[in-house]
């Protein structure tokens, strides 16, 4: 390549880098850890979690939206809303609020509430999808916009899904014929 074209490739790579950083507009609200929520609970539980929102450097709204994952053929998964919501457990997810107005200067807070119906069983997940609103000032230039998923992972325990035992006796002695060791155990049940 020649040192004239190298060197109008370079000032026009210059002058665009210019123009982008002057004209381009992040998000600056951030989800602090963690942003996988385990739970492990039975059917009929409630329980209480708190997504923290860190602060940028103006205040800002972001939306709050539940979503399901969903694997595709290929196995790469998506994000998509709850096609029906009262099969989904997005419906066992309360949230506080669904807009939050996060100050410059203060951390916000989204408190939630999972309520687990009896007949569920196995594994959940939820995404809560943290999405900061666009400013409705800006005309021109580029914008970038981060969300962030915050996955609750629900385990739910139930008979038959995970069963459990408890050993309380085990012995080793000869047996009858010959002598031999016998090993007997004596297990309690102890699963719903």
């Amino acid at each position: 390549m020649p040192v004239k074209v190298r060197k109008q490739t370079f000032v026009l790579f210059a002058v665009l880098t210019i123009f982008l950083a002057a004209n381009a507009v992040v998000m600056a609200v951030g989800v602090r850890p963690p942003l996988v929520i385990e739970m492990n609970v039975r059917p009929g539980d409630q329980r209480e979690f708190e997504i923290h929102l860190t602060p940028g450097m103006t205040e800002e709204l972001v939306d709050l939206t539940l979503y399901e994952p969903v694997q595709q053929l290929s196995g790469s998964l998506i994000y998509q809303l709850p096609t029906n919501p009262a099969f989904s457990a997005t419906s066992w997810v309360t949230l506080e609020d669904e807009v939050v107005r996060v100050p410059p200067d203060a951390e916000g807070k989204v408190k939630g509430t999972l309520r687990v119906p009896y007949s569920a069983g196995g594994s959940h997940t939820v995404i809560i999808m943290v999405e900061p609103r666009p400013p409705p000032e800006i005309t021109s230039g580029i914008g970038f916009q981060v969300r962030y998923a915050v996955r609750l992972s629900i385990k739910v325990e139930k008979a038959g899904v995970r069963p459990t035992a408890e050993m309380t006796a085990l012995t080793v002695e000869p047996n009858q014929q010959g002598g031999l060791p016998q090993v007997t155990a004596l297990f309690k049940n102890t699963s719903a």
